[in-house]
């Protein structure tokens, strides 16, 4: 029979479960917008992030409150605190897929094919990390979590060539609106690797809340 801490950690546990779900599916939807550079429905991404925004308050304020309330120790006190961070990272893992399609719109078709094979493989990469570690978090699976942490470092040489690509691009030119979609160009290949920092933080916590070290997982 569970404690009545144990109760509560449950339902936090299913908490931070569906803010992942929530932003699994926004990071997912984001992928599709970028792949057919279709920016329709960002109003619906905006509505959806509004939501995960608050998913994300309510599990933070439940943690800190049990915290408050139930003096848990050792790992029950790790596993909330790792809540606690997870929440934060997820929430900022659906930010910067916004951020993404908000600076998609600035992007031509024509400039954005330039660069499309390098962009699409980061988001095929940044996604299977959101959704690896998320799972990770939820089976409390250690290996599943170093695994899922090591593609960061594809996705940083990823990081790398799209860098390079733009300047290439652009660095004979003094067109303005050129230079301008090249700056959201940027900004996107920016997100797309904070995506994956993000989601090799969650692997840490998980790691902490399991063993009780913090390590760098990359």
């Amino acid at each position: 029979m569970k404690t009545p801490l144990e109760t509560e950690i449950t339902h936090i546990d299913k908490a931070v479960q569906q803010l992942g779900d929530m932003v699994l599916t926004n990071v997912q939807k984001v992928m599709t917008m970028v792949k057919t550079q279709s920016t329709e429905k960002y109003d619906s991404l905006i509505e959806s992030d509004k939501k995960i925004d608050k998913k994300a308050i309510d599990t933070e304020e439940m943690c800190t409150s049990l915290i408050a309330r139930g003096n848990p120790v050792a790992s029950n006190l790790r596993h909330i605190v790792s809540i606690l961070k997870v929440s934060s990272e997820l929430e900022r893992i659906a930010d910067y897929a916004k951020y993404i399609i908000r600076d998609l719109k600035k992007v031509s078709p024509d400039f954005f094919m330039q660069m499309n094979i390098l962009v699409g493989e980061m988001l095929e990469i940044g996604t299977h990390m959101v959704q690896t570690s998320i799972t990770a978090f939820k089976e409390d699976n250690i290996k599943k979590a170093i695994e899922s942490a090591k593609e960061d470092d594809r996705l940083d040489t990823l990081h790398r060539s799209l860098y390079k690509r733009i300047i290439k691009i652009t660095k004979n030119t003094e067109n303005d609106h050129i230079l301008e979609e090249a700056s959201s160009m940027f900004f996107i290949n920016r997100f797309l690797e904070r995506i994956g920092d993000h989601s090799t933080n969650i692997c840490e916590w998980l790691y902490y809340a399991k063993t009780g070290e913090r390590i760098n997982l990359n």
